[in-house]
């Protein structure tokens, strides 16, 4: 029954009747408390008897309420009164945008700020886990300060399918829109083709969603459309909608074609984050209708020699890279360079920087794979393919010397440099950990990020003691410095800046460094990989697009507005690295694929190293744990918005267990009721848990100025183990009694690095590992102390485990980089015996398998019957990647958008 006017929902007086859907009805209220109108949302009468309907209205309203955005209808509150369950939102003046497109279709200077406002709401979303599954015209408010998406998660609801409750022949004519009701939910114009077949909506589902919308705005006629729910569900499925430029031939081609890629039915084929959305429709804002118009004419007016050129072979296409250098009355030219099947570029490196170009673009180099060996690869753009360098297997971050005549690279954490006219590879520095790019400076020096002191270092080209350059900035939440790029007069360094409050490297800061002063300059806020052109021109990063902004290198700042130069660069956020290179001519090579976290998989491994698979998906799991009674694995997952999700190994299910910000290294504690998991929040480093049946809150048990992460609790569930990551001294362990004042301790505080411990099944003795050696190795002590200790691994040795009966340690070694670790390479994991009665003595370790097994943080576990083990097994991303895509002369792009832009 609707409410009449004067009803009170707790402080909440109605004031009228806004709308009613199948999902709600909405009323306009007063609220008494602030004396403010507001919109109350009320859960109908036959759905509120249902528990779990009620359940799920209250935890969507909490997952609603955290998304704070101008272009986000705020919830306010969430109540229960006499049996109503009711929402309490923001009232927004305006009309929804169904109500404007009655009138037809909007001008372009309308439409696009209506569609970045939705695209920045949709980003928002998407970033917290949310889904909205039911975007609509009928759910964007247009009001005085923009357009606000409403309604966030209330079309979850339901189990049947579209026409579960009726056959095709019962099917009525559309004449409004249809709202299905069930396992499929949404508006059926509207719904994604994998919501139709029933299938789990994702943050893609919502992109295509907003592509009918744009459509509709733009053209005034929905994408889909059809008689009846049969054939409407068939031409979502099967059929393309009339492209925009047919029906609005003064459209910009670029919106054209971000439509119809929102729109692919299959959902890898689409734009795969709203950001990358985003992006595009504030591309074509900015360049305004005519700019667009003549960009796309220029790239579409080709000359037909070179269309027929692009399917010739390899060396026809070396050579006309070489035929066609920049001239400054030339068009944007554009190539693919193509590996013989089999082959991919990349190699098993694609998180890391695997091109580089010469100085005068007359030379590539490139990681690649061939029969299953990667390695470093150099061409002649002149020649018909490129040829591998000897002594290069497995190396990365190639970069030239400034004359050309040298290349340097990554190669087995060393620093190497080949000449390029011939001759075998010349040590640079003996060790380099972990590094994330690297330059070759006209001062003969070497700049390099490594993680080890952390910051940027030097070494002189002719080899040396590394010099420190920068160093993390503690107080500023600084975590990394990587991809160092000289600036011209050798005076000043760009790099990447991320501290712990960034998910990921797109959200990282590029900044310049003075090498006389050491002061520091931001010069791009969001951005990563910086590249400077004699042009002007900065380069860099961002979710897969690469900018250019001109750049003044003396004031250190930019002088205008980043501009898109090509989407679709494949990048890893989480390490940052970006698969291009470009020349100091212009000439820029890059590898395509988007935004990638990688493909991963866990698995089962028996104590002969038989595998099977665990799940029946690929995700990008990064670490984990496993339940004291082996049925769940709490596990990171990668993505925009990094959590931690339970996985059901008998039911090869998923379920989100965290909502937040960089949310990982999951421990599971004694008892197995609770998860504690590291995050960031109010300017700290933190350690949560909360129940795993969701009944209690989350609960903070670390708050620190220095990143931290849970290792184990204690087998009795006294204390937790966990690592501070001090930069004055390395990683250190430290105890958190769970009884009493909760006051934490250090276990291990010394000037070496202990990264590792767990308690063995009796709480009488930790094992973890140390470099207090020179190298990780494993060491047992009595817990918590103080006592001997020994040492049981004796080649080097890192995360030891014990055996469910105590007799046993099990540990890895044999890669002791990150970019080794990860890729599994050499990953052996060795078994020691171990007594401690009457006294500690280990017995000689042996290998008891090997194999492709990712390696960071949380990265294998022990089943808890002893039978075997379970570990992350990688795949990477871009094998297959054959192709390389090459874009000359785009110079004079920027140019001419430049001059549309001041028009």
């Amino acid at each position: 029954m609707p409410l009449s006017p004067g009803t009170k929902l707790g402080p909440y007086s109605i004031a009228g009747p806004l709308g009613a859907g199948g999902m709600g009805e909405v009323y306009r209220a007063r609220d008494t408390r602030l004396d403010r109108t507001v919109a109350i949302k009320v859960l109908p009468a036959h759905l509120s008897g249902s528990p779990d309907v009620k359940q799920r209205f209250e935890r969507e309203a909490r997952a609603i309420s955290s998304l704070n955005h101008p272009h986000i209808c705020t919830l306010h509150d969430v109540g229960s009164q006499d049996g109503v369950d009711y929402l309490v939102m923001e009232y927004v003046e305006g009309e929804t945008l169904a109500a404007r497109l009655k009138k037809g279709p909007l001008p372009l200077d309308q439409a696009l700020p209506i569609a970045i406002d939705v695209a920045e709401a949709l980003d928002r979303a998407h970033r917290a886990g949310i889904t909205h599954r039911d975007l609509k015209p009928g759910n964007i408010m247009l009001a005085k300060d923009g357009a606000k998406v409403l309604d966030f998660g209330l079309a979850k609801i339901g189990e049947r399918g579209v026409g579960a409750s009726a056959g095709a022949a019962g099917m009525q004519t559309i004449t409004t829109p249809l709202t299905g009701q069930g396992a499929i939910v949404g508006t059926l114009q509207y719904m994604a083709p994998e919501q139709l077949e029933g299938k789990e909506a994702d943050a893609r589902s919502d992109i295509f969603a907003f592509g009918t919308v744009i459509y509709e705005m733009v053209t005034g006629r929905r994408a889909f459309e059809a008689k009846s729910e049969a054939s409407l569900i068939a031409a979502i499925l099967e059929h393309e909608p009339t492209p925009i430029a047919q029906l609005q031939p003064l459209s910009p081609r670029l919106l054209d074609r971000l439509v119809r890629d929102c729109l692919a039915k299959d959902p890898d084929q689409r734009r795969q984050t709203a950001h990358d959305v985003l992006l595009d429709l504030k591309w074509i804002a900015s360049a305004g209708m005519e700019s667009q118009e003549n960009a796309a004419t220029r790239r579409r007016d080709l000359k037909p020699w070179f269309a027929a050129a692009l399917a010739v072979a390899l060396a026809v296409v070396a050579l006309l890279w070489m035929l066609t250098r920049p001239r400054a009355t030339e068009r944007t030219t554009r190539l693919q360079v193509t590996l013989p099947a089999g082959d991919y570029y990349g190699g098993s490196w694609w998180w890391l920087p695997t091109l580089a170009l010469a100085p005068d673009g007359s030379r590539l180099a490139y990681v690649a794979t061939h029969d299953g060996v990667t390695q470093l690869y150099l061409r002649n753009m002149g020649e018909w393919e490129g040829h591998p360098l000897p002594g290069t297997v497995d190396a990365h971050t190639p970069f030239f010397s400034p004359d050309g005549a040298w290349l340097g690279a990554i190669v087995q954490e060393k620093i190497i440099k080949i000449p390029v006219s011939g001759g075998p590879p010349v040590t640079v520095l003996t060790q380099a950990s972990n590094v994330y790019g690297a330059c070759w400076a006209p001062d003969g020096n070497i700049y390099f990020a490594s993680e080890e002191p952390g910051g940027l270092s030097k070494v002189s080209a002719n080899g040396g003691t590394p010099q420190i350059v920068t160093t993390i900035d503690i107080k500023a939440r600084e975590t990394d410095h990587r991809f160092p790029e000289m600036l011209p007069g050798g005076e000043a360094l760009l790099f990447t800046v991320r501290n712990g409050a960034e998910p990921n490297f797109d959200e990282a800061d590029i900044q310049a460094v003075s090498l006389k002063t050491g002061a520091r300059k931001m010069i791009v806020k969001s951005g990563t990989n910086p590249r400077y052109l004699p042009n002007g021109y900065l380069l860099f990063l961002r979710a897969g697009v690469l900018f250019a902004a001109p750049f003044d290198p003396v004031k250190l700042e930019l002088k205008g507005q980043p501009t898109p130069v090509v989407d679709g660069v494949i990048e890893n956020p989480r390490i940052g690295a970006g698969q291009f290179a470009v020349s100091a001519d212009g000439s820029l090579v890059y590898i395509p694929g988007g935004v990638t976290f990688g493909d991963h998989e866990l698995v089962f491994v028996d104590h002969s190293g038989n595998t099977r698979v665990l799940t029946s998906k690929k995700r990008p799991y990064e670490d984990f744990s496993i339940s004291p009674d082996g049925r769940f694995i709490a596990t990171t997952i990668e993505g925009p918005v990094t959590d931690t999700w339970i996985h059901d190994i008998v039911r090869d299910t998923e379920t989100r267990f965290t909502f937040g910000v960089e949310h990982r290294d999951p421990a599971w504690s004694a008892d197995g009721k609770r998860v504690a998991y590291s995050g960031y929040r109010d300017g700290k480093f933190t350690i949560d848990w909360k129940t795993l049946d969701g009944s209690g809150p989350e609960e903070q048990l670390v708050a620190s100025d220095y990143a931290v992460w849970p290792w184990f609790f204690s087998r009795d569930g006294r204390v937790l183990l966990y690592v501070v990551l001090n930069p004055t001294n390395a990683e250190d362990i430290w105890i958190l009694p769970l009884e009493g004042d909760r006051k934490p301790r250090p276990l291990f505080n010394s000037r070496f690095s202990e990264e590792w411990a767990q308690t063995s099944p009796d709480d009488h003795w930790v094992a973890y590992n140390s470099d207090e050696s020179g190298r990780p190795e494993v060491y047992v002590t009595p817990f918590p102390g103080p006592g001997p200790k020994l040492r049981v691994s004796t080649e080097g040795g890192r995360h030891p485990q014990w055996s469910p009966n105590g007799r046993e340690l099990y540990y890895r070694v044999g890669a002791s980089s990150e970019s080794q670790r990860a890729l599994g390479q050499n990953s052996k994991i060795m078994a020691v015996s171990i007594e401690t009665a009457p006294e500690l003595k280990a017995g000689t370790p042996h290998l008891l398998f090997q194999g492709p097994f990712f390696d960071s943080g949380h990265d294998y576990a022990v089943t808890p019957d002893g039978k075997g083990f379970i570990f992350i097994r990688e795949t990477p991303p871009v094998a297959g990647a054959s192709q390389l895509k090459v874009v000359l002369h785009w110079f004079d792009e920027l140019k001419h958008r430049a001059v549309a832009e001041n028009q």
